[in-house]
Formats: C-alpha cells, sequence, structure tokens
C-alpha cells in the first residue's frame, strides 16, 4: 500500500530529526569516512625505504614560462592562471600566481588587474587590502573592463578603501549595468527597489533591472524576484512566477533554490505536484551541503516518498545532516560563515527553509 504523507507533516518530521538525536551520538556518521588500512600480508615485514621520488615534472608550465620569454601580457597571464590551478592542488605558492599576474597587469592586461583586484578584495590567500584592491580596478577600468566599475562603485558606496561617496559609486555601478554586467543589473535593480543610496525608489525600473540581471545568469536577482514573487513582497503574489524565477537560480545551480523548487515540487505549489522531480532537486542541494535538503531526502527515503524506500540510504543521509549541522552550528558560534541554506541581511533576499 503506497503511503502518504501532507507536507506539513514531512516539515515536522525533518525539524524534530534534526534536533531529537541524542547529544552523544548527534553528528556521528557511521562509515562514510574511509580509514587506511594494512595491506593483506604485510604482516612481520620489515619495512624498506624507498628510494627517493624523481622531481615530477610539468611539461605545460615548462611550455607556458618558455612562451612568456617574448613577453606578451597574454602568456604571462596564461602561466599566472597555470600556477593558480598548481595552487589548488598544494604545487604552487600564491607568490607565483602573483608574480606572473603582475608581470601582465603592468603591462595594461585588463583580465590580470582584474585577478590582482580581486585577490586583493577577497582576500584569497593573501591579507585583505582594499587599498591596492582600489588600484587594481582603477586600472582594469581604465583598460575597459566594466565589471571593475562594478566593484568600484560597491567600494565608494561602503567607503572601502576609499573616501565614502554614495553618489559617485551609485554612477559607477549603473556605469557597469549599463555595459550589461549581470551583478552590476542585479544590485542596481535592488537599490531601485529598496530605495538606497539616493535612489529613488521605483518598482517597475527595479524589476526591469532584477529581470535582466537574471535572464543574464545572475543568481541573486533570480532569488530575489522568486522571493517577491513567492510572498507577495511589493508585488501581488504569484506562485507560479517565483517557481520560474526560483528554478531559474537552481538550474544555474544554487543549493538554496534548489532546495525551495523541491519543497514548491512537493507541495505542488507554483508547478504540478510532482515527488519524484522534489527528491531530483533534493539529491543537487544535498550534494552541496545543504543541510535542509539532505533532512528532507532522508525522510523521502525512509518513506518512499518520490524514491524507492531505502532505510539504510535514509539514515546515511540523516547522519550527514546532523554532523553538518553540528558543524555549521559551531562556526556560527565563532562568528565564521553562516550555516547552508540561511542568508544574511543584504545578500539577495532569498527566504530561509522555514518560510517555505
Amino acid at each position: 500500500m503506497k503511503r502518504v504523507f501532507s507536507f506539513g507533516v514531512l516539515c515536522v518530521m525533518s525539524a524534530v530529526f534534526l534536533s531529537g538525536c541524542d547529544d552523544d551520538k548527534k553528528g556521528e556518521v557511521v562509515g562514510l569516512s574511509e580509514q587506511d588500512s594494512p595491506m593483506p600480508g604485510n604482516a612481520g615485514r620489515e619495512r624498506t625505504v624507498d628510494a627517493p621520488k624523481p622531481v615530477e615534472r610539468d611539461d605545460e608550465l615548462d611550455r607556458a614560462i618558455r612562451d612568456a620569454t617574448d613577453s606578451t601580457a597574454e602568456h604571462e597571464y596564461a602561466v599566472a592562471k597555470l600556477y593558480a590551478e598548481r595552487l589548488k592542488a598544494g604545487k604552487a605558492k600564491v607568490e607565483q600566481v602573483v608574480e606572473w599576474c603582475k608581470k601582465a597587469a603592468d603591462k595594461g592586461y585588463a583580465e590580470a588587474q582584474m585577478t590582482l583586484a580581486g585577490m586583493y578584495y577577497y582576500g584569497v590567500e593573501l591579507g585583505r587590502d582594499s587599498s591596492r584592491a582600489k588600484e587594481w580596478f582603477e586600472k582594469a577600468a581604465a583598460a575597459g573592463n566594466r565589471e571593475a566599475d562594478y566593484y568600484l562603485g560597491l567600494m565608494y558606496l561602503m567607503g572601502d578603501g576609499i573616501a565614502r561617496d554614495t553618489a559617485k559609486g551609485v554612477e559607477e555601478i549603473k556605469k557597469s549595468a549599463e555595459s550589461n554586467i549581470p551583478k552590476a543589473m542585479g544590485f542596481l535593480g535592488n537599490l531601485y527597489w529598496e530605495g538606497k543610496f539616493g535612489v529613488e525608489k521605483d518598482a517597475r525600473i527595479a524589476q526591469q533591472w532584477l529581470e535582466k540581471a537574471a535572464k543574464k545568469g545572475d543568481i541573486t536577482a533570480a532569488q530575489f524576484l522568486g522571493r517577491i514573487y513567492y510572498n507577495g513582497d511589493g508585488v501581488e503574489k504569484n506562485p507560479e512566477k517565483a517557481f520560474k524565477w526560483y528554478e531559474k537560480a537552481a538550474r544555474l545551480g544554487d543549493p538554496q533554490s534548489e532546495y525551495i523548487v523541491a519543497m514548491m515540487c512537493l507541495k505542488g505549489e507554483g508547478t504540478k505536484e510532482n515527488p519524484e522531480e522534489a527528491v531530483s532537486w533534493l539529491k543537487l542541494a544535498a550534494g552541496q551541503d545543504h543541510v535542509g535538503a539532505m533532512a528532507l531526502l532522508s525522510i523521502c527515503y525512509s518513506s518512499g516518498l518520490g524514491i524507492k524506500a531505502d532505510a539504510e540510504i535514509g539514515r546515511v543521509w540523516k547522519e550527514r545532516a546532523l554532523k553538518l549541522q553540528k558543524e555549521q552550528e559551531e562556526k556560527a558560534a565563532t562568528g565564521n560563515n553562516p550555516p547552508s541554506g540561511e542568508v544574511t541581511p543584504g545578500s539577495g533576499g532569498m527566504p530561509k527553509q522555514g518560510e517555505l
């Protein structure tokens, strides 16, 4: 006999699921971590010392460095990108990335200038330095990179490494938006929606910019549109439009939107009720460490909702969710990033898990 669960029951089950576990077992994951084990047949053998391994050659990097000897900025930046790839794998140093990036940037190569600016702006592998970030953003903007205008606009608005000048900040962001930079269009739409930084509030213009940004692939704009249509925030409530924009953000890979789309599929809200489709979205969100998606996916497996029942897989997702939730709560307590699925004010207006 098919088991039927109301969506409200599922939400309650999910909440209980994440809070009702014994403290001494909470966060424990059984059978998920790989541990080293001795090779069979090695007992009693004497250890031997392996001969030193030869230094691993990197032919691709060697060729790129040779190509860069003609001193073209494009070749130098290519070397910087190769070093950046190896930095992620622990096979290079950040100084090598900066060295080759700066060679290209000093020759006026805008992409290299943006990379340096971004490294200093976000503090990626380097200490955050807003003054240096501003310097390289200005050079990139002068070289014709309109995304740089957007970042300069943010810095002027916030007085970040520069004297605060909201009029100049809005001007720079408008310049970037009018050059079809998606994040600038989305941000400008938000300014018109909320009437901030001296921009006169105008919902019609706001929606125009937000929709342009979302269509160009800006996740934050798509999320924002989904939220306002779902909640009827400044517009007539429209679940179908809400689903359309959340699905847009979900298809761009945003885990929170994947989770929301899954819940709307389960409820049949703004779209046809489709538990199987919901499970597909939950798997995508859970694969990106979304705790709520993991919890609900566990319930779906345990109850056979939208997928063949499998108590063991349900248990595994439950344990993963509890472990990740505990880690996120510890990070939140130390002032680090908020847990997955939650947002901070001003980060795009996404609803939290409990809002749906």
